[in-house]
């Protein structure tokens, strides 16, 4: 590849095989933009928007490089790319190198109409969809040769990390009747396809049958883990449809390509079954969430990514979707009193931009998670198009303000403390929602997003203070339930595998507390009934309905049901488990994260009302206001500092307990780290190879700090165990601000 520097070439040279670019460091987060305005033709060297996306605080930039165009998977062939696009795409990648921005490349290898047309899956009645048959072993191959070759194309460039090799593949796949699909499951279970999946009135066979149309369905509905139906739809989501193996090939070709280091990933990678060893080996466990109309329903589906990640150890990053269905927020066809002015301009676009404020309050929740990456899809929703942009699609950006308040979030509190918040533990969990794949399938619920009612009671608990984790039925098999678990919701859970009810005995055996819904499988009782959660929207046909059908519920009385769960659900929790930080206001959320003797707590203002950008049509309330009250966590305290303002703050601690007064201007929040005596001054030293040490004597705390040295970017990391080191080029006139406290040391 032409265009590298001397300094560029060295780098990567002494790299070999490197740990990727040089973003992917042991201290800061990936704060990611999905999709960037770099198209796969190369036809600019510099996108129009690059130095706008750099300036917002990405540092990872995931661009459509387009591996159609390095391989022709239909003739199993490379195709020859021009030298100018290998000029333009190095020009690219040098740009992000000098400036600190690594770069995904994004393919689309298994969704080309040429290859899905000649390997299809096939419905029951005979007829092709457009999904790919990933289960035939020529296809993975040809695929992850283009998943090399496209790799490959990008020079080995030290600013490459990784690439996303697909995504929403799987929202379309279904079983493909074909006799191939018939030997390979009589292969894995010694059986054929069960009858009542071929007589299912679900005509691709995506969606099966329900329990009570199965005959001499146990009347308990505990069943056996090769409960023919279940185990059928068990190996197609894990291994018979083809997509974990053709996930797995793809990455694995990346990997080849970059070394052991490279950031893989599939997305949205939350819709199957909740099961493990469904997405694929990837190294990234990443799926976007609509932060409407809670924002803090980002933390519950950050709680189902660590569950499902749990299995092999993958990172987690928390994903907020730029865009709004338009049918939810502000209807196409309705004309409210005070329509804003963007609608003139977008009079039909099926997505605008997702609120500011609700941005701003889901960006603050993401980081109260123990995540490796906080980022966002959808350019086309906070940027304005360029003059000579040709794009005919419904993501637009309708307003300006998105893009501002994501900016100013990251300046002010992502990238300073981003370190911090990658490297806290999370505390070990007491209330834990059982999400039941066996109830998915045996209820026939398999959505093309695999959703549920269990995310609102995940929002609701949320909303209650308790910090809900999340526990899939495979979880549960094969590691029980976590000694530290003390409450379990289950909603949805009509049918249960054997082992699983097993270990929900077990659970009831040590005292633990079952709060559910009428729906509960009959073998088990529950402790509890969960209260009933209104739906936010109307039910719409497509992404494109005009939304113009009766109104589920306004927002004030969606407000209401999830506060008054919230509540009710604390009063069950009761007998075993209370906060171990709370507020006196429910619209102030409050979370903990700790290290040792150190609580890092979050408080984040949930106070909106109507805005004038949808607040209009009552869907949703998207405008932060101002709030103040008190968070309470349950520990003494001998010093308690504002990170975001770095500076010790007055408390009040007495009988076991610490009290802070907390003020917000709108949705934003409040880091306050929790210690039992005031924070020691740092030492800083250099060592003779140039490494740079910051040491201090409180080792039962994690610090963040901020480097810099001759004047260069500042640096940021987190001093843990006592000490924080990283080589440097010049330790020369060398400073370190603590972020806790502001205190200043210098070499």
């Amino acid at each position: 590849m032409t265009g590298f520097s001397c300094a560029f070439l060295m780098a990567a040279a002494a790299a070999a095989r490197f740990s990727v670019g040089p973003i992917n460091n042991p201290d800061d987060q990936f704060r990611f933009m999905w999709g960037t305005d770099r198209d796969s033709s190369g036809a600019k060297a510099v996108p129009p928007l690059y130095d706008k996306m750099v300036a917002t605080g990405f540092n990872l930039l995931i661009p459509y490089l387009g591996s159609h165009r390095v391989y022709d998977t239909v003739d199993d062939k490379p195709l020859k790319l021009s030298d100018r696009w290998h000029a333009s795409l190095s020009a690219y990648l040098d740009r992000c190198y000098a400036d600190g921005v690594s770069v995904m490349a994004m393919h689309d290898i298994g969704r080309r109409r040429p290859l899905v047309e000649k390997f299809p899956r096939y419905c029951k009645d005979g007829s092709k969809s457009f999904n790919l048959d990933a289960a035939n072993p020529y296809v993975r191959e040809v695929c992850a040769r283009a998943a090399a070759a496209a790799t490959r194309s990008m020079g080995r460039h030290p600013a490459v990390v990784g690439a996303m090799v697909e995504s929403e593949i799987r929202d379309g796949a279904h079983p493909s009747f074909t006799p191939e699909t018939a030997r390979a499951y009589r292969a894995h279970s010694g059986r054929d396809i069960p009858p009542e999946i071929i007589s299912s009135p679900s005509k691709n066979g995506r969606q099966p049958p329900h329990w009570k149309t199965i005959p001499g369905f146990p009347a308990d509905r505990v069943v056996d883990d090769d409960f023919p139906v279940l185990d059928f739809y068990v190996w197609l989501w894990k291994e018979g449809d083809g997509w974990k193996s053709w996930i797995t090939a793809c990455a694995n070709a990346v990997t080849s390509e970059l070394g052991a280091g490279a950031v893989t990933m599939y997305d949205p990678s939350l819709r199957t079954p909740p099961m493990w060893d469904c997405v694929g080996d990837v190294s990234v466990f990443d799926n976007w969430t609509y932060v409407y109309p809670e924002p803090y329903n980002i933390s519950y589906e950050t709680s189902r990514q660590i569950s499902r990640a749990s299995r092999w150890k993958q990172d987690v990053w928390a994903h907020i979707q730029n865009i709004s269905y338009r049918s939810h927020l502000a209807p196409v066809g309705i004309h409210p009193e005070g329509e804003p002015e963007w609608t003139s301009r977008f009079p039909t676009e099926s997505y605008p931009s997702t609120p500011p404020d609700l941005v701003q309050e889901a960006m603050w929740v993401a980081f109260s998670r123990r995540v490796d990456g906080v980022g966002f899809g959808a350019w086309r929703a906070l940027y304005e198009h360029p003059k000579d942009d040709n794009y005919k699609g419904g993501y637009c950006c309708t307003t300006p303000k998105t893009c501002e308040v994501i900016r100013e979030t990251f300046r002010a509190v992502g990238e300073p403390l981003g370190p911090l918040f990658r490297a806290v533990p999370e505390r070990a969990p007491k209330v834990a929602v059982v999400e039941s794949y066996a109830s998915m399938i045996l209820g026939s619920r398999i959505t093309w997003d695999c959703g549920g009612k269990f995310e609102d009671y995940g929002t609701a608990l949320t909303a209650a203070n308790l910090m809900p984790a999340s526990l899939n039925e495979d979880e549960i098999r094969q590691r029980g339930i976590p000694d530290s678990v003390e409450v379990l919701v289950m909603c949805q859970c009509d049918v249960l595998t054997r082992k699983c009810y097993e270990r929900l005995a077990e659970f009831k055996k040590r005292g633990g507390r079952i709060l559910a819904d009428e729906e509960l499988c009959p073998a088990l009782v529950a402790d509890g009934k969960l209260p009933q959660i209104v739906r936010a929207f109307p039910e719409t046909r497509s992404d494109h309905d005009e939304g113009n059908g009766a109104i589920a519920s306004t927002a004030e009385m969606r407000e209401k049901s999830i506060r008054d769960a919230a509540a009710r659900l604390k009063e069950l929790a009761a007998p075993r488990v209370v906060p171990y930080a709370d507020t006196d206001k429910p619209d102030i959320l409050a979370s903990v994260r700790t290290y040792r003797n150190a609580d890092y707590v979050f408080a984040i203002n949930d106070r909106r009302d109507y805005g004038d950008y949808v607040g209009p049509w009552k869907r949703v309330k998207e405008k932060g206001l101002p709030n103040s009250g008190v968070v309470t966590v349950c520990r003494s305290a001998g010093a308690v500092y504002d990170l975001v303002r770095h500076s010790a703050i007055p408390f009040k601690s007495e009988r076991g307990k610490t009290s802070v007064k907390v003020d917000f201007a709108t949705n934003d929040g409040r880091v306050l780290l929790v210690v039992p005596r005031p924070l020691s001054p740092l030492s800083i030293s250099v060592a003779k190879d140039g490494e740079v040490v910051v040491t201090s004597p409180d080792k039962d705390v994690m610090i963040p700090i901020e480097v810099i040295c001759d004047g260069a970017k500042p640096r940021y990391g987190v001093v843990e165990d006592g000490v924080w080191k990283r080589p440097y080029r010049n330790g020369a006139n060398l400073r370190v601000r603590n972020l806790a406290d502001a205190a200043i040391f210098r070499r």
